[in-house]
């Protein structure tokens, strides 16, 4: 069984190892997602399909009418952002490498994605190897190189001085490149998968994290 297909039989019901539940027609139901990506209020939908693109529609006049405000707009934005809050993004990276921990050695790592039935598609090799190859072997290429040499004099771990800073270069790339890197990429796997393959919702992330938010109304059925 393909995990599309385990995909498909679990958006109402979820099928559990007879072995494990001691039944040949053991089923369990589950509770449907209270938000699906077909069962959005008309006026949430047209907000959706309409404001994104007008924003985006509007930023790329800007740029095209006005370089260069447009540049110096940006590269402050940039510079507040990266000053600021350069400590929220370095405590976030350290909350993603904890959860990946958590889940690789608490019982929620046992969860299989797509179902207790599903099969994976593709061998581990080929899964380590699409992995590496979308997720950060160009920029490796590029930027292992590329980042100590522009942190070269000034980086956030270690500030310009006498003697430089190649060193926090080196230290704030492997912290890009690192574990970090691959932990903030698996938690946002994760949330989008379980949420595709076992609960039914379609691929998207405001629909894999929804049900954390206090819910107003209950969602119609569906």
């Amino acid at each position: 069984m393909s995990i599309n297909e385990a995909d498909r039989k679990q958006r109402r019901l979820e099928t559990e190892d007879p072995q494990e539940m001691g039944s040949s027609s053991a089923h369990r139901e589950v509770e449907v997602p209270r938000f699906v990506g077909r069962i959005i209020p008309p006026l949430d939908r047209l907000l959706i399909r309409t404001i994104p693109p007008l924003l985006i529609g509007a930023v790329i006049l800007w740029v095209l009418l006005n370089p260069t405000g447009a540049s110096t707009v940006i590269s402050d934005l940039r510079t507040f952002v990266t000053g600021k809050f350069t400590w929220l993004f370095i405590l976030y990276s350290a909350f993603a490498v904890i959860v990946c921990i958590w889940l690789s050695f608490s019982r929620v790592g046992r969860i299989r994605l797509g179902g207790p039935k599903a099969k994976p598609q593709h061998s581990k090799f080929a899964w380590y190897s699409m992995l590496f190859a979308c997720g950060q072997g160009i920029g490796l290429i590029f930027w292992s190189v590329a980042e100590p040499i522009m942190l070269r004099d000034e980086n956030p771990v270690i500030p310009a001085g006498a003697t430089g800073a190649a060193e926090g270069g080196i230290v704030w790339t492997y912290f890009h490149w690192g574990l970090t890197a691959w932990a903030m990429y698996c938690v946002v796997a994760v949330c989008l998968a379980y949420s595709h393959h076992n609960l039914g919702k379609t691929l998207t992330f405001r629909e894999a994290t929804v049900d954390i938010l206090p819910s107003g109304r209950s969602a119609a059925p569906a």
